[in-house]
């Protein structure tokens, strides 16, 4: 690809910072305007505000919008907003959006929503996975509800505990354990047991009684 030449390119500044138009990078993307702190960081981190007026509209998006410094990043708005009116709105429109940090993120507000609502049979997924632990805390109640299955495992242990009651329904009840090779607890051949298991326990209990 050809290098671009902006004939047109001004700049404006002191020793504090300054504002080009027309910059060309060395990704070879032209910038409409570019806001620059002149001073550098220890660091090395540029700190900087850019609008582009090029770029690659397959890769990183054309006329894309950069914002990169060494410190804090903050956004503060809503004050003046009534009820119901986003303080912050941020639409990607066909684009993800990604949150990355190596520290912690952390979201705190009066509610919390997570939504997905795509209908296509693909998408309309809420992923959650973690490398270690999965924690949910509630002062109150915790409801899961679906309408075709849930399904909890582990290749450990599952716990199910209510210190007060414990009530578990359902249509149909099958609790087999690992030794057992018949599902299901209703025998097939009345007076004898259904599984390995009851069949064990059933001669346990009549010798216990015979001594």
């Amino acid at each position: 690809m050809p290098e671009n030449i902006n004939y047109q390119h001004k700049r404006i500044g002191t020793n504090d910072a300054e504002i080009t138009f027309g910059e060309v990078d060395l990704s070879n993307v032209t910038s409409g305007v570019t806001l620059r702190v002149g001073t550098s960081s220890p660091d090395g981190v540029p700190h900087y505000f850019r609008m582009d007026k090029g770029g690659d509209s397959y890769n990183k998006g054309r006329r894309g919008t950069i914002f990169e410094c060494p410190g804090t990043f903050q956004v503060n708005a809503g004050q003046s907003v009534r009820e119901g009116i986003p303080g912050i709105f941020i639409d990607a429109n066909n684009g993800d959006i990604v949150f990355k940090t190596n520290g912690r993120i952390r979201f705190e507000a009066e509610n919390i929503d997570m939504i997905a609502e795509g209908a296509d049979g693909e998408n309309g997924v809420i992923n959650i996975n973690a490398s270690e632990k999965i924690i949910i805390d509630s002062k109150q109640s915790v409801l899961i509800q679906s309408i075709a299955s849930t399904t909890v495992f582990s290749e450990n242990t599952v716990e199910v505990l209510g210190n007060s009651i414990c009530n578990i329904y359902g249509g149909l009840l099958a609790l087999i354990d690992g030794a057992s090779t018949i599902k299901g607890s209703r025998t097939l051949i009345p007076g004898v047991p259904a599984t390995p298991r009851e069949l064990i326990q059933q001669i346990r209990n009549f010798i216990s009684g015979a001594s």
